[in-house]
């Protein structure tokens, strides 16, 4: 139920935030939050990535845990994480993008946006891989060491 939740919120949020956007550049990052719990453009915005707030079992299928919670596609890609953060519910909504390879990071504090990032993909998905932590958010089926 949880899950039913938490997606059909995302899918709330997504939809005017799609109706608004262009693309970003792929490789490109607009991290307002590098190193801090509020963004650049707002300072009462409260928002932390998930790696800063919890860490997981990477070894786990699902390593949600009482802190953070997962969820993912058909092919087991993470789409959601989703965790409270001094009074506030955070959830971040994972978009990939098969064509170009990238995957892009829209983080909503409540109901406002408070990060929205893009990073290129290193290879194909492979759910074998588990989990990983990449600067900051949680990925699994992708090794970002080089």
């Amino acid at each position: 139920m949880k899950k039913l939740l938490f997606f059909a919120l995302c899918l709330l949020l997504t939809v005017p935030l799609l109706a608004g956007c262009g693309k970003a550049d792929a490789g490109k990052t607009s991290d307002a939050s590098a190193a801090s719990d509020s963004t650049a453009e707002d300072p009462d915005i409260v928002y932390k990535k998930p790696a800063d707030v919890a860490g997981i079992d990477q070894t786990a299928e699902d390593p949600s845990n009482e802190v953070l919670t997962f969820s993912y596609d058909k092919e087991g890609r993470v789409t959601g994480c989703s965790y409270a953060l001094d009074g506030h519910q955070i959830a971040i909504v994972y978009t990939y993008n098969d064509e170009e390879n990238t995957v892009q990071l829209t983080a909503f504090s409540d109901d406002i946006v408070a990060a929205l990032e893009e990073y290129d993909l290193p290879g194909a998905f492979d759910a074998a891989r588990g989990f990983t932590e990449y600067k900051g958010y949680y990925f699994r089926g992708y090794n970002f060491q080089k």
